[in-house]
Parts: structure tokens; C-alpha cells; sequence
């Protein structure tokens, strides 16, 4: 990746010509804090431009809508590899564990921590939860609620299911993206988990904040 044009696209407030680069960027696993730096040295020649006359108001208003659109892509596209990376975690569960029963709490909390996860679940053959990191889920029945039954399609041959990021069914305002992986025939059963959005955003807004905090307009003053 080309950071200096990164720069440059920034400053000259190409907006097409920022959000490829961008969108590059994220399908190739660059550096995404490089990229915010290059685009905060952009801003910083934006205010340059604004301080001789070049750039106006207006522009410095637009180059803040670039400049968040091209943070939007790579919400998106991280959003994307936390999805890809839960479903390659759950596959391993299934694979290393075989089935359900073989899950204790005491490997959910080990499993947690070496996966970095917010939810682990663990559903036998009647759809119910048997080993959750969450005590208070044990004995859940996933059929009992709509959003959770669908993961039951786990139990009838489909081998993995995802949703985006929703409420969770027992905290209304714990947002998480969740995930199914069935357990390998001739065990019948599945992992879910769950990664909170709050995580992903917080994450996001800090590479943002950061980006933003050295965004000056000519030698006095600031724009975020």
C-alpha cells in the first residue's frame, strides 16, 4: 500500500480514489493504523490549504465526510474478519472436542480466554445449552426464543449459521454477533459464540479519536 497516496487522495480531497485505496487495504490485511496516519497527515495539509485561501469551509466540511466514509470501510471490512475469524474458531472447538458433552465450564473458560471471546456456548442434541461462560444461560432452551431457534438448523444437517450483530436474548442491551458451528457426525450438537459489537466499535473510535486528534486547520485552530 501506497500510504503516500493515501496522503495525497486525503489532502486533495478525492473521495473515489481514498475509499479504493481503503478498500484495498482491508481486502489485502494491510496496516490500518498506517492508513489512519497517512489520512490525518491529508487533514493536516487540508488545513494548510484552508489557512492560504485554497480551501474553504465548505471543503474542510466535506473532507470530514471523506475522512469518515473511509472509516466506515474499514468498520465494515473488520466486521467481516471478526465473522470469518468466529466461524474458524468454532470449527476448531468441534473439531478438537468432537462433542458436546466432552465441553466443560472449566475448558469454556480456557477456551474463552485463548480465543479472546465474549460468549461461548455449548448446545446438545435437544437444543439446549449444557456449558455456557455465562452460568445463568445454562439450561437455556435455543428453541424457545425466535432469534436463538434458528441456530437449531444446527441439529438437522446445515453445518454452520451466523447472524450480524443483535440484541442478545437474555441482556437487551448487549449487542453481539453470533455464530454456529455443528460438531462432526455421529455427534449431534453445536458451538455457538459471540463477539460484542461494543468491542469492535470501541476499537474503531479509538483509531478514529486518534486520527482526529491533530487535525489542524492553520496554526491556531482545530478541526474534529
Amino acid at each position: 500500500m501506497d500510504f503516500e497516496a493515501v496522503k495525497n487522495a486525503m489532502a486533495d480531497l478525492e473521495e473515489d480514489e481514498l475509499l479504493g485505496f481503503m478498500n484495498e487495504l482491508m481486502e489485502n490485511g494491510g496496516d490500518a493504523q498506517k492508513a489512519v496516519a497517512a489520512m490525518q497527515e491529508g487533514m493536516q495539509e487540508v488545513g494548510a490549504r484552508f489557512e492560504s485561501g485554497e480551501y474553504f469551509v465548505a471543503d474542510l466540511i466535506y473532507a470530514g465526510e471523506i475522512m469518515t466514509e473511509a472509516m466506515e470501510v474499514m468498520y465494515n471490512k473488520i466486521e467481516a474478519c471478526v465473522n470469518q475469524q468466529l466461524f474458524h474458531q468454532a470449527h476448531t472447538i468441534c473439531r478438537i472436542y468432537g462433542s458436546p458433552e466432552k465441553i466443560t465450564n472449566d475448558r469454556i473458560r480456557d477456551l474463552c480466554k485463548s480465543f479472546d471471546l465474549d460468549e461461548l456456548n455449548v448446545i446438545d442434541e435437544h437444543g439446549v445449552i449444557i456449558a455456557a461462560n455465562d452460568p445463568a444461560l445454562e439450561g437455556f432452551d435455543m428453541g424457545s426464543k425466535p432469534v436463538s431457534a434458528q441456530f437449531n438448523r444446527l441439529l438437522e444437517g446445515d453445518l454452520a449459521y451466523g447472524q450480524p450483530f443483535r440484541a442478545s436474548v437474555e441482556d437487551p442491551n448487549l449487542r453481539c454477533k453470533y455464530i454456529g458451528v455443528a460438531f462432526p457426525l455421529p455427534a449431534k450438537g453445536y458451538v455457538q459464540l459471540g463477539f460484542s459489537e461494543a468491542r469492535l466499535k470501541d476499537e474503531m473510535d479509538y483509531w478514529f479519536a486518534e486520527a482526529a486528534s491533530d487535525w489542524q486547520i492553520g496554526k491556531t485552530g482545530f478541526y474534529v
